[in-house]
């Protein structure tokens, strides 16, 4: 079968006709594990962090700061936030309150006994009362995180 002129322009056409019908925007991948983010300043946290959080059934993204939590919170929506109560710029129950306002689910990971004013007893964890703490963050993404 020859192909001339007149067929390629066809296919051209109908090609295009197919592209505006079904814009591949339509056709994105949606990743259907939960997103949980971590945020912590100390380099030796996060390394141990991205080795004892590694499941097929949520991904983790890794902050450094909350400036960087701020920016992104505008284009997505985590379902979960683990984040260390001492941070260089700010307290991390800054951004406990604002992941309650909008409806995320935040742990917050503290080297210090004592209350954390305004943070549920049930979201904190307190990094010297458990032999691996590692394990009841891990235990909290199960029953708060992925449960929901």
């Amino acid at each position: 079968m020859e192909i001339n002129i007149f067929h390629g322009l066809a296919i051209i056409l109908i090609g295009y006709v197919v592209f505006l019908r079904f814009p591949l925007s339509q056709f994105k991948y949606v990743d259907p594990r939960k997103v949980i983010w971590v945020v912590e300043d100390s380099e030796i946290e996060l390394l141990i962090y991205k080795s004892r959080l590694i499941s097929r059934h949520y991904k983790i993204r890794y902050f450094k700061s909350l400036k960087a939590i701020g920016f992104n919170l505008l284009f997505e929506k985590p379902d979960g936030v683990i984040v260390d109560y001492m941070l260089p710029e700010h307290k991390g129950d800054e951004l406990y309150r604002l992941c309650e306002l909008n409806d995320i689910r935040v742990l917050m990971v503290t080297g210090q006994e004592g209350e954390i004013f305004g943070v549920d007893p049930e979201d904190i964890i307190v990094k010297g009362k458990s032999k691996d703490y590692f394990e009841d963050v891990k235990q909290w993404i199960q029953t708060q995180v992925l449960a929901s």
